[in-house]
């Protein structure tokens, strides 16, 4: 029986770098999250952190996956070194979606996202009136 001698590369030879060496680090985001319970005229804030990256950073909001429309009611953002701060002061039903951070360094991007539920109370579409019914006749609400 002939000898197999089989052998293990343990380090295995360089690759050049693709990398420069100076390349800034990429960001990393801490998950986002809104608070639970919220309601028509409640006040919410969420928190964009970058745990990791170079700065400086760029931050940017989206909302259902398009720039923060202007026409969305009482938002305010402020934005630091590593982080960004959305403040919403009074909810309306038109904040109830999905909001999304972008951050961004020349060394790569990250996004992290958060849905805000809106808790909108019943209303009538039509105000009822008085009426009279005799067993049997429909009625329909709205």
């Amino acid at each position: 029986v002939p000898n197999i001698l089989l052998s293990q590369t343990l380090n295995p030879p360089a690759l050049p770098s693709l990398i420069p060496a100076d390349l800034p680090a990429p960001p990393l985001l801490r998950p986002l999250q809104f608070p639970g319970d919220l309601r028509v005229g409640s006040r919410a804030h969420v928190t964009c952190m970058a745990t990791h990256g170079d700065l400086p950073l760029s931050f940017k909001w989206l909302f259902e996956g398009a720039p923060l429309p202007l026409s969305l009611p009482n938002i305010k953002i402020t934005t630091e070194d590593f982080m960004s701060h959305l403040s919403i002061s009074s909810l309306t039903e038109d904040h109830d979606g999905t909001y999304t951070c972008s951050v961004a360094n020349p060394g790569g991007s990250a996004q992290a996202e958060a849905m805000l539920r809106v808790n909108v109370p019943a209303r009538w579409v039509d105000t009822p009136s008085n009426i009279s019914l005799l067993p049997g006749q429909r009625m329909e609400l709205r």
